[in-house]
């Protein structure tokens, strides 16, 4: 009996008897003395020293609180009653007991604004008859007090904001715009960040269109902002971007012109963008005229090159009926030669056999005028002697059938000539021989040569 506790949503209570569950005075209900008997495992026990304690018992040991803990002092007050509670409930625990007695409304507009800017610790709910406060935290967790952050002027947050520094533009007008003074920084804004200060205009642009706003007001500053970020990075961006504006940029000026009548510089750059672009459109229109001829002169090569085959596959059929038209016209040759061949074959043996029965006949009569001479010597002749004077007497006529006749007289003594005469002596020409066998002549034409002797006793 006589501990502390605290219930959640009734707050701060004191055990008044023990018999079951405890009996709790809690504070609401100081002032009836009513205690409600609840179950001990509902209950926390609060320490004997603890700040409950104190602000029930002895509250003018937290006199020290209202200057050096204000805000802990304002959670304590609160969780006497669960928690929940306005300024009214949070004067009548405090004023005469821990502050002194006409000092709190002082002491209290002080506290309003830091609580307020807590929004992890307190929770300020607007009703008709006043704002609620609700503690979102244990009381020792809530700072001692608050003190706001130092104001920072509107352009430098606009330019944390144009570094990518924070994710938004500063929400300090709705809707957000942008400055006249940072306007007039883009005109000269550093060379190396001026892409992503660009790029943070855009996005701001296409946002305030986005958000469907009818603000003339707004319209007029993203696009003075838009205009000299545009300018500043053809400025610095001269040789990368051919003095061309950036597409996006482009075409966000010419949207957000539609809610003003631009002026200045906007103006200045509507006319320019759409020279751009007529010149653009213009060399669009001579890209694709100059690919339309690309595309037909590659059409009439293609066209050529299947000309070109399907010559080259008519040409090689061509060559092949040649070929195989000569192929024949060879065969053919080739057989006609060999049948001309054997012609010639045949006739040669024709011929050969011709020319043998022809010179049968020629030599017919001489061969028999030989075998007559030859039968005559062997029918007349008693001896070797009588035989040989027939043969030599009538050789001649023999020889004079076959259409030669004697060359020379055995017995003569002649002039040796080598074209009519023989011997196996060496003579010279013209020297006097005695020719001792004739010879055989057709014509002028030497058969056979006369032998010759130098010996003239065989004469």
């Amino acid at each position: 009996m006589g501990d502390f506790v605290h219930r959640d949503g009734l707050g701060v209570g004191k055990v008044m008897a023990v018999d079951g569950n405890p009996s709790v005075l809690f504070w609401a209900n100081r002032e009836s003395g009513r205690t409600e008997k609840m179950p001990a495992e509902l209950l926390t026990s609060l320490p004997n020293n603890g700040s409950e304690v104190l602000l029930w018992e002895s509250p003018e040991e937290l006199a020290s609180w209202a200057t050096e803990k204000p805000l802990p002092l304002v959670a304590l007050a609160l969780s006497f009653d669960g928690g929940t509670g306005k300024a009214a409930d949070i004067k009548e625990k405090l004023e005469s007991r821990v502050i002194a007695e006409g000092g709190w409304d002082g002491w209290w507009r002080k506290r309003t604004n830091p609580i307020s800017n807590l929004p992890a610790h307190f929770d300020v709910v607007k009703t008709g008859k006043g704002n609620e406060y609700k503690l979102l935290s244990s009381v020792v967790d809530v700072p001692h007090n608050w003190t706001p952050p130092p104001k920072v002027k509107p352009a430098a947050l606009w330019k944390k904001w144009l570094n990518g520094e924070t994710p938004e533009p500063p929400a300090l007008t709705r809707p957000l715009r942008p400055p006249k003074s940072v306007s007039n920084d883009l005109a000269k804004w550093p060379a190396n960040s001026i892409d992503k200060a660009l790029q943070q205009v855009i996005r701001g642009s296409e946002e305030f269109l986005w958000s469907g706003s009818n603000s003339s007001q707004a319209a007029e500053a993203w696009l003075e902002a838009l205009s000299r970020a545009s300018i500043r990075w053809i400025e610095c961006r001269w040789s990368d971007s051919d003095n061309h504006f950036n597409e996006q940029a482009a075409e966000l000026i010419e949207r957000l012109s539609g809610y003003i009548s631009p002026s200045g510089l906007p103006l200045f750059l509507l006319e320019a963008i759409s020279a751009q672009r007529i010149r653009e459109e213009g060399l669009r229109q001579k890209q694709q005229e100059q690919e339309r001829q690309r595309s037909d002169y590659e059409s009439r090569l293609e066209q050529q090159r299947q000309e070109q085959e399907r010559q080259t596959t008519d040409h090689a059929a061509e060559l092949e009926v040649l070929r195989q038209f000569h192929a024949a016209e060879l065969d053919r040759e080739r057989r006609e030669q060999e049948r001309l061949r054997q012609q010639v074959r045949t006739l040669d043996a024709q011929m050969s056999s011709g020319r043998e029965e022809s010179r049968l006949e020629i030599r017919q009569d001489m061969l028999l005028a030989v075998g007559d001479v030859l039968q005559r010597a062997y029918q007349q002749g008693k001896t070797a002697e009588d035989r040989l004077g027939n043969v030599i007497a009538t050789l001649p006529n023999a020889l004079r059938e076959g259409g030669a006749t004697t060359l020379g007289i055995v017995g003569d003594s002649v002039a040796y000539d080598p074209k009519y005469h023989y011997s196996s002596e060496v003579i010279p020409t013209g020297a006097k021989v005695c020719l001792t066998a004739p010879g055989v002549k057709v014509g002028e034409r030497v058969i056979l040569k006369a032998s010759v002797s130098t010996q003239t006793e065989v004469c």
